[in-house]
């Protein structure tokens, strides 16, 4: 008898644009590259992120086309790669999933779902909410299986989805925890800010869900002498520019745009801050917590699964400023405080460790397709 041959997957995602998702992507296909058989198709051709060695990529659409006007053509493409693999993976809420299920059915393939965000929430920033707000009822609920990155995300599902719990399974995100626990040289081009005084490192997209104008009207009311990082891009960042000159701080504030050296911000940074609306379950929080750098963030659902304050973060109050400076100030003062909670937040990331999500990840798609042989 022959070997067996590998079985086959198809991921699809929006792009490959820096951001979170597309991080867990790309972990995912390279730990998952000697199990399986993998293309990833990318709807529209925009990829800062350097491409995986082992996996077929195929760009469905061009940097200028739009999704919403080519569903059609996108939805045949789909189906003929779902058609060739033994199961196809939606890796982006919303649209792509809904495509992924409407792929898989006519192929009468199996569909996995990964959902990263509270939808309730992201609907709330759609022009047809409504609609939306049906269509991850009927498709999602036709998904073979469904995997979250938390708890509160499981639960948004259920409560403002109906989808059946028994088919939703908790998968949290990946962190290279070898890459962020070596030591870093300071951050290129950016030696002489991190050199003048404490480094606030903030690590988002600049949208409003970040709620990064709350972090800079904060940090103007900070009495330590500490500098601000915003490392990230968006269509918020004109205004918070504005509002730091606004505050008189733009000497104190840097926007570096995206960069790729992440583990030398967080080991060279004296906190990172989040001040977030809602998560889903943030990478730049288990990154520092690999980093070995102190997280100061809200206690919203998907944080306070990962963080207990005093223990191995702090946490303040949702939107509340004077709280937040509190743990600030407290973080900055106290150093020995400070080592006891990122050596408790080192040991709390280590399951999050990428080869042991993997493994994880790899045991659903396995009972997926152990179903349908």
């Amino acid at each position: 008898m022959g070997l067996q041959a590998m079985p086959s997957l198809v991921f699809v995602i929006d792009t490959l644009s820096k951001g979170g998702a597309e991080n867990v992507l790309l972990q995912y296909v390279e730990s998952l590259s000697g199990r399986y058989v993998i293309k990833v198709m990318v709807l529209k051709h925009i990829a800062d992120y350097r491409l995986p060695e082992h996996a077929e990529i195929e760009f469905v659409l061009s940097p200028e086309q739009k999704l919403t006007e080519n569903g059609f053509l996108i939805l045949h493409k789909l189906t003929e790669a779902a058609k060739a693999a033994d199961l196809i993976i939606g890796f982006s809420d919303f649209w792509v999933n809904y495509v992924c299920v409407l792929a898989a059915k006519l192929a009468q393939k199996p569909v996995l779902l990964s959902v990263r965000n509270q939808l309730s929430r992201e609907l709330e920033r759609f022009d047809l909410p409504a609609i939306n707000r049906e269509l991850v009822h009927f498709c999602y609920q036709h998904a073979d299986k469904i995997v979250c990155v938390s708890d509160a995300v499981k639960a948004d599902l259920v409560q403002a989805f109906a989808i059946p719990a028994a088919k939703i399974q908790r998968l949290p995100n990946p962190v290279d925890l070898q890459k962020f626990a070596q030591n870093h040289l300071p951050p290129q081009g950016l030696e002489p800010f991190f050199a003048a005084g404490p480094v606030i490192l903030v690590i988002a997209r600049l949208v409003k869900q970040k709620n990064l104008a709350f972090i800079v009207r904060l940090f103007a009311k900070l009495k330590a002498d500490a500098r601000l990082c915003i490392v990230g891009k968006g269509p918020e960042y004109e205004s918070l520019l504005a509002l730091t000159e606004h505050l008189g701080i733009a000497g104190k504030v840097c926007f570096p745009g995206y960069r790729d050296d992440i583990p030398a911000l967080l080991q060279h940074a004296a906190l990172l801050l989040t001040a977030s609306h809602y998560e889903g379950q943030p990478n730049a929080v288990l990154e520092a917590m690999a980093a070995g750098t102190l997280v100061v963030a809200p206690k919203i659902p998907a944080i306070r699964e990962l963080i207990t304050s005093g223990y191995n973060g702090l946490l303040f109050e949702k939107a509340d400023e004077a709280d937040a400076i509190r743990c600030i100030e407290q973080a900055l003062a106290n150093a020995g405080h400070t080592r006891n909670l990122v050596n408790n937040a080192g040991n709390t990331v280590t399951p999050h460790d990428s080869h042991h999500a993997s493994l994880a990840l790899a045991a659903v798609i396995d009972s997926i397709i152990g179903k349908t042989k």
